[in-house]
């Protein structure tokens, strides 16, 4: 017999559901099939395997998306459509080349921008809290009343220190040393900060991504990296004389560092990344933009604004200051004794490095190799995909339990309130809510500390 989670019975089960389509609203049990089967193709990593087929062109672009939500549609809906074989081979992506979908993609389009509530009335007033599912979406597995359709809130709170890192698109190295792409990415990183209030801790520009350690003092982060990667893409851009995106369209990670510790830890990470990917011996040798010479010598550092493709006139600074201030959680530390430390832990890395080299006979690529390297040439190896995106990064276990616990609770008051935002009804957004509270909507006050 079929394990509950096995293809065959989860296609019979879809089949069984599609002959018997679901007036009554409230009754979302014929959902739970198609839950499983969204459910089984991530956990065997089909959305990997879709990809590689839709590049292919073996595979309609929109099959997956249209097959979930037509299904759903169907079920709810009561919608008489035969053939449930093709919804099956749609949802396992054995759709053949050029064969018709089981609804023109512009039907669903429609019904995808929200049109539901004119198209089935008797469904919105059974249901008010009811939002319509998206093409574009492919997670089925709660309830219509649960659904938020919207990536994971983000929970902004001023004060916190993250770690965040983008990449270039296609992995492509737009970030190459040089004096004029350095002085781009400072001269911007630097107005970012002087703009938005940004206390900068420490940055790295490796040659094909970026990280940056940053506290956000005003809970204002998504605008300064928004500001932050827009003009270094267009002065990039200008530079490098090309067009489209700079950055890769996947959204920027952001970790929050808990602890003093944590802070340190990935302050270190940061700056080691040259020695740990064997490109230079040293963190010094690294030709590009780095704050590891800002933390040793303790000063700043002035950049002037770089010519090409800012106006001699324009609204950008003439020059703006790049400060790096120590950790917080360090304060007891003289000047003296944080740069010690900073030496130390990085000399540590540096050797840790090169006895693994001498371990498996890898060597350097060395100083002189990354300068030569062609903007637009990536490399070689497979980028892993779909790894974890932590949100949180605390080396203290019940520290950690608490702060996750803390965001789960969170995401669950944030979906709450604005599915009684979008019902009409009156409401106040946790504290941490970012956009909403950008768009005048009451949220609670920060906790004072």
């Amino acid at each position: 017999m079929p394990s509950t989670n096995s293809p065959k019975r989860l296609i019979a089960e879809l089949a069984r559901a599609w002959e018997e389509p679901v007036t009554d609203f409230a009754s979302r049990a014929a959902l739970a099939p198609c839950v499983r089967v969204h459910d089984l193709l991530v956990e065997r990593g089909y959305d990997d395997a879709l990809h590689r087929a839709r590049k292919a062109s073996t595979l309609d672009p929109f099959a997956l998306h249209l097959g979930l939500g037509h299904l759903a549609r169907a079920l709810l809906f009561g919608s008489k459509v035969g053939r449930p074989k093709i919804l099956a081979d749609v949802l396992l992506g054995f759709l053949p080349p050029r064969a018709k979908p089981p609804r023109p993609l512009a039907d669903l389009a429609r019904i995808a921008r929200g049109r539901q509530r004119d198209a089935y009335p008797a469904i919105a007033e059974q249901d008010p809290s009811w939002v319509p599912f998206s093409s574009r979406r492919r997670n089925l597995e709660r309830p219509a009343a649960d659904v938020t359709f919207m990536t994971l809130p983000r929970q902004v709170v001023a004060g916190r220190t993250y770690l965040t890192s983008r990449r270039c698109t296609q992995r492509q190295h737009l970030l190459r040393p040089d004096a004029r792409v350095e002085q781009i990415y400072l001269y911007c990183l630097a107005e970012a900060c002087e703009r938005y209030k940004i206390t900068l801790h420490g940055f790295i520009a490796m040659s094909n991504h970026q990280h940056l350690l940053v506290r956000d003092n005003l809970g204002n982060y998504p605008e300064f990296f928004a500001h932050f990667h827009k003009m270094t893409a267009k002065a990039l851009n200008a530079h490098w004389g090309r067009w489209e995106n700079l950055w890769a369209t996947e959204q920027p990670n952001a970790v929050y560092l808990v602890e003093a510790q944590d802070r340190f830890d990935k302050l270190i990470y940061l700056l080691c990344n040259p020695v740990a990917d064997h490109l230079v011996e040293r963190v010094a040798e690294w030709p590009g933009a780095s704050s590891f010479g800002q933390h040793l010598r303790g000063t700043t550092r002035t950049i002037k604004r770089p010519r090409g493709f800012f106006r001699e006139d324009g609204p950008m600074p003439h020059e703006v200051t790049l400060r790096i201030e120590p950790i917080d959680g360090f304060e007891h530390l003289a000047a003296k004794e944080w740069t010690d430390k900073v030496a130390a832990a990085v000399r540590a890395e540096e050797d840790a490095a090169k006895a693994q080299r001498a371990k498996t006979g890898r060597r350097v690529l060395g100083r002189k190799a990354v300068l030569g390297t062609a903007p637009t040439s990536r490399p070689r190896t497979v980028e892993p995909r779909r790894k974890l995106r932590p949100h949180v990064a605390c080396r203290n276990t019940e520290r950690r339990r608490q702060e996750l616990s803390a965001l789960r609770g969170f995401r669950k008051a944030y979906r709450d309130a604005r599915l009684r935002w979008i019902a009409g009804e009156s409401t106040v957004f946790p504290e941490g809510t970012y956009r909403f509270a950008a768009l005048g909507v009451r949220c609670q006050p920060a906790a004072q500390t």
